[in-house]
C-alpha cells in the first residue's frame, strides 16, 4: 500500500530563516554542503516535493530525507546539522611542521647517500622521515595519535610534485 502524500508546511518567518541558513551554509570555508543540501530539502518539501521524487533528485534514500525531516521537526535547523566527525583534527602550523619534517634528514639517522626521484627534469630528494617515523614524532611531541596512512594523506594532498605536462 502507498504512503500517504506527506503535507508539509512552513510559515514565511521560517522559511526566510531557512533560505539564510543555507546561503550561511554555503559561505563557511570550508563550505558546509551537507547541512546545505538537507535544508534545501526541507525547502523543496515545503515547496511541495515527494519524499520519492526529492531522493532521486537529490541522489539520497528515502529513509534518510524522511529522517532529516523527523530531525528537523524536532529540534529545528540544529537537526539538521551533522555530528561531529571522528579522527585527528591537526592544526595548519602542525600539518606545515610535518611537510617541513617530511622534506629534510632527521639527526638520528646516519648519513647515506641521497635517494632522487625525478618528475619530467627536477629532482626530489626521497625523504628518510617514513610516514610510520611522522606519527611517532607527532605522538611524541603533541599526543595525537593518527595513522601513517592519514598522515600520508594529509601531507601529499598539501605537497604535490608538478606533473608532466
Amino acid at each position: 500500500m502507498p504512503r500517504p502524500r506527506l503535507h508539509f508546511h512552513l510559515t514565511n518567518e521560517t522559511l526566510n530563516e531557512l533560505k539564510t541558513f543555507i546561503i550561511a551554509c554555503y559561505s563557511q570555508r570550508p563550505p558546509d554542503t551537507r547541512t546545505a543540501r538537507r535544508a534545501q530539502i526541507i525547502r523543496d518539501l515545503h515547496q511541495g516535493w515527494s519524499v520519492k521524487s526529492l531522493s532521486k533528485s537529490y541522489r539520497r534514500s528515502v529513509r534518510s530525507i524522511r529522517q532529516w525531516l523527523a530531525a528537523y521537526r524536532r529540534t529545528g535547523l540544529k537537526g539538521l546539522m551533522g555530528k561531529p566527525r571522528p579522527g585527528v583534527h591537526l592544526t595548519e602550523a602542525q600539518i606545515w611542521q610535518l611537510i617541513h619534517l617530511h622534506s629534510k634528514r632527521p639527526k638520528k639517522i646516519p648519513q647515506r647517500p641521497v635517494q632522487r626521484f625525478s618528475f619530467g627534469r627536477r629532482h626530489y630528494r626521497r625523504s628518510p622521515w617514513s610516514y610510520p617515523r611522522l606519527a611517532q614524532w607527532a605522538a611524541r611531541k603533541w599526543g595525537i595519535k593518527v595513522s601513517p596512512k592519514r598522515l600520508a594523506q594529509i601531507i601529499q594532498r598539501r605537497f604535490r610534485p608538478p606533473s608532466q605536462n
